[in-house]
């Protein structure tokens, strides 16, 4: 059990500051000081606010004071209301001190993948560190992609916000939500009917999990080489497949990683290019345009 926090346990700076030092736990690295009246400091020892804020001042790479603001009360690791303040090499990023519950958007919300692939949120849950996401740098205006950092989920508020546009496509979101405007970025619950905002048309298409089915081995490769005329003894077939092999290419799988990537260069080169072999070396070359 954490240790009983008492108001005779803070140091009184003034009439409105209160500081608990780092002697009242060995685990805290900074004090931690709390903006309030009296009756307000008891109210917040009313719940896990200031062991919350305890917590928080144990962190490591911390800098000055963990501070909690007026509006104190207890959040899921991190008191609301708390601010701290970390520097590097040695310093986090805390999604608790964050606040990692707002801007949140229902699991029917659907996502799109750096692959061109659909999936709702609620479909990333058990797979999400290896999702790539497609996104757009607002800084140099552009399509890119990410990865997944973290993946959070909390009841729905009580409040949600519906967001529809002329063209009919909408979404559902919690009112602090924002979105891209000409302006700016803006809260969904700020957002006036008329307003305008970036969207993106792609939707790309709804995910399908791949089987584990074979599509080429080794022996489909040595019998297309044989075909054009190359001769395991001289050491080109087993070259071949030996270099295949090393990039993962071998056995290639309806779900290997390298399949999206190859399906990409296939239909690049039979619409902008040409691919077979030479006859003269006959050795396979593909001819972007």
């Amino acid at each position: 059990m954490p240790r009983e926090i008492r108001k005779q346990d803070f140091r009184r700076i003034n009439e409105y500051l209160w500081e608990l030092p780092t002697t009242f736990d060995s685990r805290m690295n900074v004090p931690v000081r709390i903006y309030a009246d009296e009756e307000l400091l008891e109210d917040a020892l009313g719940d896990q606010s200031v062991h919350q804020a305890v917590n928080a001042a144990s962190l490591p790479g911390l800098v000055g004071t963990v501070v909690v603001m007026p509006d104190v009360h207890m959040g899921y690791g991190f008191p609301i209301g708390g601010v701290m303040a970390s520097k590097v090499p040695g310093g986090i990023i805390s999604p608790g001190a964050i606040g990692y519950d707002i801007n949140c958007l229902t699991g029917e919300a659907r996502i799109l993948h750096s692959l061109g692939y659909t999936r709702s949120i609620e479909e990333m849950a058990a797979d999400w560190p290896q999702a790539e996401l497609a996104c757009y740098d607002t800084q140099a205006a552009r399509v890119a992609q990410t990865p997944v950092i973290r993946f959070l989920e909390r009841p729905a508020d009580p409040i949600l916000y519906r967001l529809v546009t002329r063209a009919g496509d909408e979404i559902v979101a919690t009112g602090d939500h924002p979105f891209w405007t000409p302006a700016g970025m803006r809260p969904l619950a700020e957002l006036e009917p008329g307003d305008r905002i970036a969207f993106m048309p792609f939707e790309g298409v709804p995910y399908e999990p791949p089987c584990h089915e074979i599509i080429v081995d080794e022996a489909d490769v040595e019998r297309v080489l044989q075909a054009v005329g190359k001769d395991r003894r001289k050491g080109a077939i087993t070259k071949a497949i030996a270099g295949l092999r090393r990039r993962g290419l071998l056995p290639l799988r309806y779900d290997s990683p390298s399949i999206p990537y190859l399906l990409k260069l296939l239909g690049y080169a039979w619409g902008d290019g040409t691919a077979g072999f030479m006859r003269r070396r006959k050795e396979g070359v593909l001819v972007l345009y």
